[in-house]
């Protein structure tokens, strides 16, 4: 080990106050330092405080109007993004795609329409993936009474054959690399299919029996998924706590729901991804079609059950669907963090060609972020969403994403229109609340087991736009204390003065 004699110690100790009286502008920094160097130390407490010092920070705040980098700490290493890897999806599927893209379905009969109203054949519906037939969008929800009413005034009554639906636009099972197989049966681990319903999930609703020791309540909704529930829910006595979960094994249909709820508790929803998205459809369909008294005499196939796709030669091309824009489909995967949504995104920036994987809509990530100067040194993308654990991204690589969309017009307002607002909307509209950041931090953020990301714009009171990311991994305090320094860091970050 090396020594230091008592008198270079002391030497060392009084060098800075002697520089300080032998240098009038060390003097003035270290007497009146500016508002941008009081930020750099208000920072360097909060990221480094002993109750968070154990925690792996990555984080950069970059300032558009001066290109200057305000703080920095490990901003070029690897970390998992959570959903931040969102940011690097939505912003790829926009310029590969164009904000105006919509999905389109189209619906044809195999057979003729005959005077009577009957189609002797299968109705045959060709999806691309389009994610929006849900209640988030309110007016997509009623999509397929929309199509029943279209039907039944071309007068179709009977169809004779089935409801085929061809998914063949997307591989199968499409859940992104690295997903954890205890997230699978949760609607958050529901992955995309070329058609969609409902995110292909389903509310479970438990809810307490009669008296304590009594089975449970449990229902499912929508109906018609496919679902069989294992049922293992008792009513425990009032006042005890409420545990209830789910599980069912991937490629099977049996959902078990187990555990307690109390006799006075309130009921419990989970959500459950299906076993087969195509058949959910094609059965929510069925139903909408026989409201507008359309009778499908065939019921519902999955092409994948058919020995060949039916051939289309010859087919009438009874309607084409078309999906909301792109802007409004990327609204809802960052401001509501929609994994379906994401991983959709990255299949459809897939090349043309079929089926879609999420491998194939990689590629087009990374050469489509090469071309923007973002190394893949910077990245490793595993998945769209940023559900599995094997996405490393590094916040030198999101504060250079986020720099690049906001020096290109046709990206920049569009783009941050899509990212939740700070105590006002989506996952942020109860977080930073009364503070000085709220309303003026647009920011996607991430959440997973003790991860946790936020990464953004901040416009400061002086005008100023500052880029950011910020990102935690590998920590023991509650992700709430995480939370309330990024939420603190961003407070002092918008109060910059001009």
């Amino acid at each position: 080990m090396r020594r230091f004699s008592a008198a270079a110690i002391v030497l060392v100790l009084l060098l800075p106050a002697c520089a300080a009286r032998s240098s009038p502008m060390l003097r003035e920094a270290i007497e009146h330092p500016t508002a941008r160097e009081l930020l750099r130390r208000e920072l360097r407490s909060l990221f480094n405080a002993p109750s968070v010092s154990h925690a792996q920070w990555g984080v950069n705040f970059y300032s558009l109007r001066s290109a200057e980098t305000l703080y920095s700490l490990n901003a070029a290493q690897f970390m998992v993004p959570a959903s931040n890897q969102k940011l690097l999806t939505a912003a790829v599927a926009a310029e590969r795609l164009g904000w105006d893209y919509r999905f389109t379905t189209r619906v044809f009969a195999t057979g003729p329409l005959d005077d009577a109203g009957t189609i002797s054949g299968d109705v045959v519906i060709v999806g691309n993936g389009d994610p929006t037939i849900n209640p988030r969008h309110p007016e997509r929800w009623r999509a397929f009474d929309d199509w029943g009413a279209a039907l039944r005034a071309r007068g179709v009554k009977i169809i004779n054959g089935s409801l085929i639906g061809d998914d063949n636009a997307f591989a199968e099972p499409a859940w992104g690399t690295g997903w954890a197989w205890d997230n699978l049966q949760y609607g958050y681990g529901a992955p995309p299919s070329a058609l969609q319903f409902n995110e292909n999930q389903v509310e479970v609703l438990v809810g307490p029996g009669m008296s304590a020791g009594s089975r449970a309540i449990i229902s499912t909704s929508p109906l018609g998924s496919g679902l069989i529930v294992d049922h293992d829910v008792t009513t425990s006595v009032a006042g005890e706590p409420s545990r209830v979960d789910i599980a069912r094994v991937p490629g099977t249909a049996f959902l078990t729901v187990r555990g307690q709820i109390a006799a006075d508790a309130k009921p419990v929803t989970i959500t459950a991804s299906v076993e087969n998205p195509t058949r959910f459809y094609l059965t929510a369909l069925r139903e909408a079609l026989a409201r507008h008294g359309i009778f499908v005499a065939g019921g519902v196939t999955d092409v994948d059950e058919l020995g060949a796709p039916p051939s289309l030669d010859g087919a009438i091309e009874l309607f084409v669907d078309t999906s909301p824009p792109l802007i409004e489909i990327i609204d809802v995967a960052m401001k509501w963090s929609r994994n379906i949504y994401a991983e959709t995104l990255l299949l459809a920036a897939a090349e043309p060609g079929e089926p879609a994987t999420g491998a194939r809509g990689l590629e087009q990530l990374r050469a489509t972020l090469r071309t923007w100067g973002i190394l893949p040194e910077y990245y490793l993308p595993r998945d769209g969403s940023g559900l599995s654990r094997y996405d490393y991204v590094s916040a030198d690589a999101l504060t250079w994403l986020l720099t690049y969309l906001w020096a290109d017009p046709k990206h920049a307002e569009r783009f941050r229109s899509t990212l939740p607002v700070a105590g006002v909307s989506g996952t942020l509209a109860n977080r930073m609340k009364g503070t000085p950041a709220q309303g003026r931090v647009w920011a996607k953020t991430g959440t997973l087991s003790n991860v946790r990301t936020l990464s953004g714009y901040v416009t400061t009171f002086g005008g100023e736009t500052i880029v950011f990311a910020m990102m935690a991994n590998n920590f023991r305090v509650p992700a709430a204390d995480i939370d309330a320094i990024m939420d603190r860091a961003l407070g002092h970050v918008a109060l910059l003065p001009r």
